[in-house]
């Protein structure tokens, strides 16, 4: 008499655990990336909703539970890294909004030029100025232009650096 054989084991699968894991590797992965991050919101949040659903299936002991922890894991992370990438804007944001930055414009050149001592008509000031971004930003050149006006070396980077508000040719 033969014994009939054994019934088959069932794998206990987890679909919830596997997609909340891959929705939350990819949410990780895309929150660490400033502004395209904003796709890792719906990730993260899914993988988090299918890591709960895939924790309660384990709960009732049809399927594993390691895959909808790591699942959880993963999207909480991504999400903890979401919030903070948007506190941190909206924090700069405001600060932008509440202080912004000075114009460079033209007339702000000639009045900074003119707040380091350069003298000259609004035309000198300029051709200094075109002359300055023709240095092509190498220091020496610019302290070398700028002491002939009478600048120091850290005057004549100032300058320097606002001279991009005038139209040069070339």
């Amino acid at each position: 008499m033969s014994t009939p054989p054994p019934p088959p084991v069932q794998e206990r699968r987890n679909g919830f655990g596997i997609t909340a894991l891959v929705l939350g590797v990819v949410g990780l992965l895309f929150s660490f990336i400033p502004i395209i991050g904003v796709i890792a919101w719906p990730l993260v949040i899914l993988g988090l909703i299918f890591g709960g659903l895939g924790l309660n299936r384990a709960r009732k002991g049809r399927a594993d539970k390691g895959l909808p922890i790591a699942g959880l894991a993963t999207s909480l992370v991504g999400l903890l890294i979401c919030i903070l990438y948007a506190v941190v804007f909206s924090q700069a944001a405001s600060h932008y909004a509440e202080n912004p930055p000075p114009e460079f414009t033209e007339q702000a050149y000639f009045d900074q030029a003119r707040s380091y001592g350069v003298r000259g008509s609004d035309a000198e000031l300029r051709e200094f100025g075109c002359a300055l971004r023709g240095t092509g930003g190498d220091p020496g050149r610019i302290d070398e232009l700028g002491a002939d006006r009478g600048l120091s070396p850290p005057e004549s980077g100032h300058v320097y650096g606002m001279a991009f508000a005038l139209p040069c040719d070339g």
